[in-house]
């Protein structure tokens, strides 16, 4: 249901338009005034109704009673009229007419007053209890109206499960197109998602005070909430919602494609009360890793991991603080003559309580909470100050460092590069930045600002495993890319996979066709070793050439290879 606007003529004079009305029928002399009363008895009658009938079928309801109140009106007023005119006869009835009509006038007028009260407050619980940029259910829906729903489903003895989506990337989709812009692309988003659920079975729909009904909840800007009713087929409710978002949004020319993990949790058996559900349900979605896909489901394992993570937490913001992090570094060889070139800088963690853990369970767990802003300034602080020390490690060699997408998303964080190593005496262009999940910075200044400041000042920027996850081809060129890493998983596949074997070649002969250093990660056989040597690989790395060392080793390494070996690799 929706009310008239506030600019419209029947809210900003209907009930001026009824006292005046009211006030004339009382003082007008009919008997020397007939004439231009019974016009202007006609004139409000047509635009009365033209406008209650416009108001009604917008959906203000409240108008019936003002209608009811004009009509009286004015057919009293006509009848008393043709009274006057003796074309009705003078009796007790005819007498009566003017005065009934206008007491069924007020009475309308009542009703309609008492009408637009209530539509006025159930117009405030739909804001109360709604999402602004969607029209969803929100928090206050979750917490005040779901309860009496669930209520119901008690009376059946019913199971529910409670599907908890995580969109993940909402906070750097804010720092890359600013706050207002990236929640008008996730509502858009959000909205698309729900237009897609109306038609599927088997969830539970969600009543609003203007009679229309959802079967999403967003509680927060990044949690959305549904209720399956039938939680036998959950595995199939879940695929199904996989499929709808992973659909792209496109919303003023930019395409966005929602990152999100999905937990669940069942009612009653876990979790008596929507707070504990919700608890649960959150904590399994945020027991997701790249590993087990996007969806985990709640259990007593997931409960444990989530106190180990809360834990993790603590004990890495407490060694970042007292730098205990530290790096190995990779080898990278020249496919063509097996000489070294440089090697990648591999961020490493060994904790006192914990024992080694690995990046990829920390590096996820510092993006979510803010602190890899952090590591990674201390990680090139790091780096730098080794490079001064031992300037032999880059005299004819590169090396490759690390950053999350968040860091490039940072104004300023170009500055602090260009700060540390002309602080530690370095040439920039030893260096080579590599960074992940480049979709987000379609049309971002601030990325593009930092990028052209790390270019001007000699760092080279890659594009770390390419192929996989948000990769953005139409950022390879916007970003002025010098080298381009095929991820792993195509590399380790290569013999078996021949899928893997057409998309990497491809990844070759595009970094050829854009004259960018192809580099590829995961190199475990002789065999892969081959097949990218034929297809004229630039550079490699991995077990079967050189596992992972520590920097002591590396300059060993350095020094027994007695480099340089070659020309080193044109990696611009």
């Amino acid at each position: 249901m929706q009310i008239p606007s506030r600019k419209s003529l029947i809210r900003q004079y209907g009930d001026v338009l009824f006292i005046t009305f009211l006030v004339a029928t009382q003082f007008i002399s009919v008997k020397s005034s007939a004439l231009f009363f019974a016009g202007l008895e006609l004139f409000m009658l047509i635009i009365c109704l033209y406008w209650g009938i416009k108001a009604y079928l917008k959906g203000f309801t409240a108008v019936r009673f003002y209608l009811f109140s004009w009509l009286f009106l004015i057919a009293g007023s006509i009848l008393n009229t043709l009274i006057f005119w003796k074309i009705l006869p003078i009796n007790l009835i005819t007498e009566s007419i003017l005065p009934i009509a206008c007491i069924l006038q007020l009475l309308g007028f009542s009703f309609a007053f008492a009408d637009k009260a209530k539509h006025i407050e159930q117009n405030r619980l739909l804001h109360a209890i709604t999402d602004i940029t969607t029209g969803l259910p929100n928090r206050a829906y979750y917490f005040d109206q779901l309860p009496k729903l669930l209520k119901e489903s008690d009376k059946d003895a019913h199971e529910l499960a409670l599907i908890m989506i995580d969109m993940s990337n909402h906070q750097t989709l804010s720092q890359a197109l600013g706050p207002v812009k990236a929640d008008s692309v996730i509502g858009e988003a959000i909205s698309n998602i729900h237009h897609q659920l109306i038609k599927f079975t088997g969830l539970m729909s969600f009543p609003l005070p203007n009679k229309s009904t959802k079967k999403l909840i967003r509680l927060t800007a990044t949690h959305l909430v549904v209720i399956s009713t039938e939680p036998t087929y959950l595995k199939e409710l879940i695929r199904d919602l996989q499929r709808v978002l992973d659909n792209p949004t496109q919303l003023d020319r930019i395409h966005f494609r929602p990152q999100y993990k999905i937990g669940t949790a069942l009612y009653p058996s876990q979790g008596h009360d929507l707070n504990t559900l919700y608890k649960n349900a959150l904590t399994a979605s945020q027991s997701v890793t790249y590993s087990s896909g996007n969806w985990a489901a709640f259990t007593d394992n997931v409960k444990n991991n989530h106190a180990h993570q809360l834990n993790l937490i603590t004990l890495l913001t407490n060694d970042i603080e007292h730098e205990k992090l530290y790096f190995d570094i990779q080898p990278q060889v020249n496919l063509t003559n097996q000489s070294l070139v440089g090697g990648e800088v591999l961020i490493r963690w060994h904790n006192q309580y914990l024992g080694q853990v690995s990046p990829s369970e920390f590096i996820p767990l510092a993006e979510q909470t803010g602190l890899i802003y952090k590591l990674t300034d201390m990680l090139i602080e790091k780096v730098f100050s080794w490079a001064s020390a031992n300037p032999q490690a880059v005299a004819n060699q590169y090396l490759s460092i690390n950053i999350s997408a968040l860091d490039l998303l940072q104004e300023g964080f170009a500055r602090r590069m260009v700060t540390s190593v002309t602080k530690h005496q370095l040439e920039a262009q030893k260096f080579t930045i590599e960074i992940t999940e480049t979709s987000v910075f379609d049309n971002n200044t601030i990325v593009h600002n930092n990028v052209k400041q790390l270019h001007n000042a000699g760092f080279k920027i890659a594009i770390d495993d390419f192929g996989v996850g948000y990769s953005s081809m139409q950022n390879i060129v916007a970003l002025e890319t010098d080298e381009l890493k095929i991820d792993q998983f195509f590399v380790m596949n290569l013999l078996n996979d021949p899928q893997s074997q057409i998309l990497c070649r491809n990844m070759i002969d595009l970094s050829k066709a854009l004259d960018i250093t192809s580099v590829a990660e995961g190199i475990e056989s002789e065999g892969i070793l081959q097949l990218l040597r034929q297809w004229r690989c630039q550079i490699g790395q991995g077990y079967h050439l050189y596992r992972p060392m520590t920097p002591v080793e590396y300059l060993a390494l350095l020094a027994e290879k007695d480099l340089p070996l070659s020309e080193p690799v044109n990696r611009a």
